[in-house]
């Protein structure tokens, strides 16, 4: 009976992860669904996270551990693992995070259910961990969130799926034109946006993940966190086109297809907070000026004049700032 059921690819990244690399690898290992292969690419890690990985292999022959030669960036990484996997089913696993026991088997069994899945998610325990709160004082959150069905007009006010979570099929991933690299964040947003468009999406009720929020993580670093929000809002705001019947903007203009970015009222929203909390962390008694400051610089007036320095250097330069944006975005 083994047999029969589908492959799982279980597909994850790493970069300097070492402290991390034992109970989130385990956990793969450990699953009760045994039909899987793991694929892990480790991106020029200098902290012997390569090495930890590598002695797993020893221990389960379903374990492949792929090194890059030159650092690629985590989606670019993603890419090229889905590419070569040879799942019916994919699960991202984010690195250091922990899948629960049954992860596998639950989300294989509601995609086989329902043949108009193409996503699937699951209940979470978020974990935050910082300076302040390491790994045995870490605050945690359960997050219970249900969903089932077209997720299209869901996409344009928030994400349903934490990244890692998720199982998709491959045959969707792919219809859906998978990963684009632009996405430097925001990555899992853009995918879900397009694959809601062939498929329904469903979260299972039950808690198989484990999540944690490390201190230069995306969902912790300001600047990282303003560049997610930048490429969230215009994941949405290409999806918005396309479910008006009109082109996906990336399609015709590749990456310079930011120029066109649209500074929103719902962006505005998204990103005043980030920029303030970003204020609040370095200074405990924000400074009623400075605040005012903030006011003026998430204006639609800077923030279009941004949008054309943003264009320039991200594109016009690419030789010379790729060199920096590559060291910045090292996970």
């Amino acid at each position: 009976m083994e047999k029969e059921m589908p492959l799982v690819s279980i597909v994850s990244g790493y970069y300097n992860r070492v402290n991390f690399v034992d109970e989130s690898v385990s956990s793969l290992i450990n699953q009760t669904y045994q039909n899987i292969e793991i694929l892990i690419f480790d991106d020029c890690s200098k902290d012997g996270t390569y090495e930890k990985l590598k002695a797993f292999e020893q221990i389960d022959s379903r374990l492949r551990v792929i090194r890059h030669e030159n650092n690629k960036g985590f989606v670019r990484g993603m890419i090229d693992a889905v590419a070569i996997a040879k799942g019916e089913f994919i699960a991202v696993h984010g690195s250091g995070d922990i899948s629960l026991q049954d992860r596998v088997s639950e989300q294989v069994a509601a995609l086989i259910n329902d043949p108009t899945l193409g996503a699937v998610g699951c209940h979470y325990e978020n974990v935050k961990i910082d300076a302040a709160n390491p790994v045995s004082h870490a605050k945690s959150k359960i997050v219970r969130r249900d969903f089932s069905g077209n997720a299209q007009q869901t996409l344009t006010k928030e994400n349903i799926f934490t990244h890692g979570e998720v199982m998709f099929r491959k045959a969707t991933y792919e219809q859906a034109g998978g990963y684009r690299e632009l996405f430097k964040f925001a990555q899992d947003r853009d995918l879900w946006c397009r694959m809601s468009m062939i498929s329904d999406f469903y979260i299972v009720p039950k808690q198989l993940y484990k999540r944690f929020s490390l201190p230069d993580g995306a969902s912790v670093v300001v600047e990282k966190r303003v560049v997610q929000k930048v490429l969230a809002e215009f994941a949405v705001q290409n999806h918005e086109l396309r479910l008006a019947g009109k082109p996906d903007l990336i399609k015709i203009y590749g990456n310079q297809a930011l120029i066109f970015f649209k500074y929103t009222d719902r962006f505005i929203r998204n990103i005043y907070p980030v920029i303030i909390g970003g204020y609040m962390e370095h200074n405990n008694k924000p400074n009623p000026i400075v605040l005012g400051i903030v006011k003026q610089v998430t204006s639609r007036y800077f923030l279009n004049r941004f949008s054309i320095m943003l264009y320039l250097l991200y594109f016009v330069l690419p030789e010379n700032v790729g060199k920096y944006i590559g060291r910045k975005r090292n996970w």
